[in-house]
């Protein structure tokens, strides 16, 4: 009956190593996964980080000298300046 019993010890103790290797390496792939993903969130909000500072920096540009910038978004939406002649070319039609 000992040895029976020594077996089924033996065994118990094979069962608990090997569940706690599995839980231990399970454990350790998950830390690995989550940090795999927090570097990719950072490189994603340094990036985002990198397009803001650049939007602000044209921002920055743009209302350094404000009247020229309005200026040029008056013309690009078709105004002109009073006394201004704007000439418009039409296509098929010579001259």
């Amino acid at each position: 009956m000992k040895s029976r019993r020594k077996k089924k010890n033996i065994l118990l103790r094979i069962a608990v190593v090997a569940f706690s290797i599995y839980v231990i390496v399970t454990l350790v792939q998950l830390r690995l996964e989550i940090n795999r993903m927090e570097t990719e969130e950072v490189d994603v909000l340094k990036d985002k980080i990198a397009e803001q500072k650049r939007a602000n920096e044209n921002l920055r540009r743009q209302t350094e000298n404000l009247e020229e910038y309005l200026e040029q978004q008056a013309r690009e939406q078709g105004w002109a300046l009073p006394g201004e002649v704007i000439l418009m070319e039409i296509p098929g039609i010579d001259s």
